[in-house]
């Protein structure tokens, strides 16, 4: 299995070189060459259902092209294919309100009262409530490849295999073990 991170690349076909390497093969490292077609994501209808009151199973009417959703604690985030983003339930702390200048969206996700989107060029955006600095994005924060949302504390995967986190560290939950490296996921 090859995952193979296509923030930003247009949808057509791609063409080079694949290098495969093995320490403890004797033939390594192969070259090989490769032809990648990136397809634009299928954009799709987005339904919700349970029982929760706070309307965040109430999908917004007209809501047809995502391609992506995600959920926070008492909201839903939709990724749409023009790289867009809609939110909506519950909005105590403006967590559905998708900042207007927030374009080239590339993945979403949703925590306690915030969310955060993922640009096409490795930028992380936050917003809502920020009580643990989980909406702080630090300049230094770049070249990410996914986020991901947790009740207050925010992560981001580098495209270089490092982990970034911040807000909430109550339970030391932002302190990136030393020398980790290499994360695919």
């Amino acid at each position: 299995l090859v995952q193979i991170a296509t923030r930003g690349l247009a949808p057509r076909m791609y063409t080079g070189r694949l290098f495969i390497s093995d320490p403890t093969a004797s033939n390594s490292p192969q070259v090989m060459p490769v032809s990648l077609l990136i397809s634009p994501p299928t954009p799709m209808n987005v339904q919700g259902w349970g029982g929760l009151p706070f309307g965040q199973t109430n999908v917004p009417a007209g809501l047809t092209n995502a391609i992506a959703v995600a959920g926070g604690t008492s909201h839903s985030i939709a990724l749409k294919a023009d790289g867009g983003v809609q939110a909506w339930g519950l909005n105590t702390g403006s967590q559905t309100n998708v900042p207007a200048d927030l374009t080239n969206a590339v993945s979403v996700a949703g925590g306690f009262a915030y969310s955060l989107a993922l640009r096409n060029d490795g930028t992380v955006i936050a917003w809502g409530t920020n009580t643990y600095g989980q909406t702080n994005t630090q300049a230094s924060l770049t070249n990410a490849v996914a986020v991901a949302a947790c009740s207050n504390s925010s992560v981001a995967l580098r495209s270089d295999g490092t982990v970034f986190v911040w807000g909430d560290n109550t339970y030391a939950q932002t302190n990136v073990p030393p020398g980790l490296s290499n994360v695919v996921s």
